[in-house]
C-alpha cells in the first residue's frame, strides 16, 4: 500500500484518536443505558474503531485532508 501524495502523518493520527475516543464513547454509553458491562463497551468501541481506522487507512482515505475543490 501506497502512501497519497497529500497524506499527512499528524492528520492521520488525530483522526485515529478522534474515531478511537468517539467509537469507546458511544459504546461505552449504550452498553450502560442497555445494562450491560461498560469495560465490554469500550473494547467494542476500540474494535470498531480499529476497524474503521483500517477501512479508511487501506483506501487511502486517513491522514488525507479534505479536497478543496
Amino acid at each position: 500500500m501506497q502512501l497519497p501524495e497529500t497524506f499527512d502523518r499528524s492528520l492521520a493520527l488525530r483522526q485515529s484518536a478522534v474515531y478511537v475516543v468517539a467509537f469507546c464513547a458511544v459504546f461505552a454509553l449504550v452498553s450502560y443505558v442497555a445494562e450491560g458491562s461498560i469495560p465490554l463497551g469500550v473494547a467494542t468501541g476500540f474494535v470498531m474503531a480499529a476497524v474503521a481506522i483500517g477501512y479508511y487507512a487501506w483506501n487511502g482515505e486517513l491522514g488525507v485532508p479534505p479536497q478543496e475543490e
